[in-house]
């Protein structure tokens, strides 16, 4: 299955059965649809359904969605979205987008190089990163950082990464919308972070007890930011469900 159509399987019987891939799975579905609504902030607008555009193609912007019920990391967690990182080529636009937990609020954000999630403490970061700053490899890249930081020189907050966004090495941003996934499985203490239907990055560690002091309850959400460059940054979440089984890949 290629990367247009690996979210192309919808969920058909709530609480019942998945088809992902050819492998079929027993879940626990939460359908988004049915979910509390996100807290949009800053310069994040909907698009309509489940899209929303969290910087527009202008500098100085941060905007962020976050789900307005807390979520309780005990549980497994596994979220499938689209992400247009705009057109601008890498380091002409900016900066990126992040997706977090944090247990603070559903307001938190910021402005450039921290993709919107640069000083949210504590917190759990995955960065899409489009720009290079003095800290970051020289293409686009994905990394897991702690407490909003996400300079990679930093070895204490960086947890996993930087590697190379695509798998292929193609030129991103290049305007399309790119399928994405993240996974927490409690079980094994295991986040993997899939793009473009390929297993990307993965991280095991306690961060519930290491990160978050031992609460296990927090707000998930996307964030964006731009400084003296930008870019249009936009997510459509897909599916959101609990897994019940092992973990699979996502095509």
């Amino acid at each position: 299955m290629n990367a247009t159509n690996c979210f192309n399987r919808q969920i058909r019987n709530y609480g019942c059965i998945r088809l992902t891939g050819c492998i079929l799975l027993a879940v626990l579905c939460l359908p988004l649809s049915g979910l509390a609504q996100f807290q949009l902030n800053g310069s994040a607008v909907s698009q309509g359904g489940t899209c929303y555009e969290l910087t527009p193609d202008a500098n100085t912007q941060a905007g962020s969605i976050w789900y307005t019920q807390k979520f309780d990391l005990n549980q497994p967690f596994d979220i499938q979205f689209s992400m247009n990182l705009g057109c601008k080529s890498y380091s002409v636009g900016a900066d990126g987008i992040g997706f977090v937990f944090q247990p603070l609020s559903t307001n938190a954000g910021s402005t450039g190089g921290g993709m919107g999630m640069g000083g949210i403490s504590p917190s759990f970061g995955i960065e899409f990163d489009t720009y290079q700053n003095g800290w970051d490899p020289p293409f686009c890249h994905v990394a897991m950082e702690k407490n909003g930081d996400v300079d990679h020189t930093v070895a204490a907050d960086l947890l996993a990464g930087p590697v190379q966004l695509s798998p292929t090495g193609a030129s991103i941003p290049d305007c399309n919308s790119h399928p994405a996934r993240i996974t927490w499985n409690p079980a094994t203490k295991t986040v993997k972070v899939y793009f473009d239907c390929n297993l990307r990055l993965t991280y095991t560690g306690d961060i519930i007890n290491s990160i978050f002091g031992g609460n296990s309850f927090v707000y998930w959400g996307f964030t964006a930011g731009t400084g003296g460059a930008s870019n249009v940054q936009a997510v459509c979440i897909l599916d959101t469900y609990l897994i019940n089984l092992r973990d699979t890949a996502i095509c």
